[in-house]
């Protein structure tokens, strides 16, 4: 089976304070043939989390990628990654603008309510004949390291920040899935802390 094409763009605005980690974490767990990697820097905060995100979708239709895999710097993968099995929750659902990777609870709601997923009112599906499980949500449209296929970056990120393009793909009838269920184990560690105002939610 062809591999499908996918960009890896790397989202940083702290300049190094998180970005080798972040790399590093990435060469470990996700063994996967990109066909363009890219690091969208905004260590000036000239972007904001708008701006950035906009210029890594350009960025990945430029390349003409089929999927871009987006990674903010200040999270690690703690685990193996089946981009495979990413694409393949996707391709089974088109109705699903992302995957997202699963990742501890970060804030005081997603600890009180057992995780991010359980946050957000992710529903468990399975497909016992594709060997698939996942989840789906539509809570928000997430930056956190996430598959996101080419006909969801041909619309393009507005101006706003994720509560913007969460409206946007709703209304054209668009979910958001996760990878795994909310019991799984995290694929991600988010060890972040302050950020530009550009990026505040």
């Amino acid at each position: 089976m062809k591999k499908a094409k996918i960009g890896l763009a790397y989202i940083s605005d702290r300049e190094d304070r998180y970005l080798p980690q972040c790399k590093a974490s990435v060469e470990q767990h996700l063994d996967y043939p990109f066909v363009a990697t890219t690091v969208i820097d905004d260590r000036h905060h000239r972007l904001g989390l708008a701006g950035a995100a906009r210029a890594a979708w350009q960025w990945a239709v430029e390349q003409d990628v089929d999927y871009l895999f987006h990674m903010e710097e200040d999270m690690l993968l703690v685990r193996d990654v089946d981009i495979q099995e990413m694409v393949d929750v996707l391709v089974n659902n088109v109705e699903l603008a992302q995957v997202i990777l699963h990742r501890q609870p970060w804030s005081g709601d997603e600890h009180r309510v057992g995780g991010v997923m359980q946050r957000m009112g992710a529903e468990p599906k399975d497909c016992k004949s594709c060997d698939l499980r996942w989840s789906t949500q539509k809570f928000i449209f997430s930056l956190n390291p996430c598959l996101i296929p080419r006909d969801v970056l041909e619309i393009g990120w507005p101006d706003d920040n994720e509560a913007g393009i969460t409206q946007t793909l709703l209304g054209m009838g668009y979910e958001f899935g996760f990878l795994g269920h909310p019991t799984d184990e995290p694929y991600v560690n988010h060890i972040g802390s302050t950020r530009g105002d550009g990026w505040k939610l």
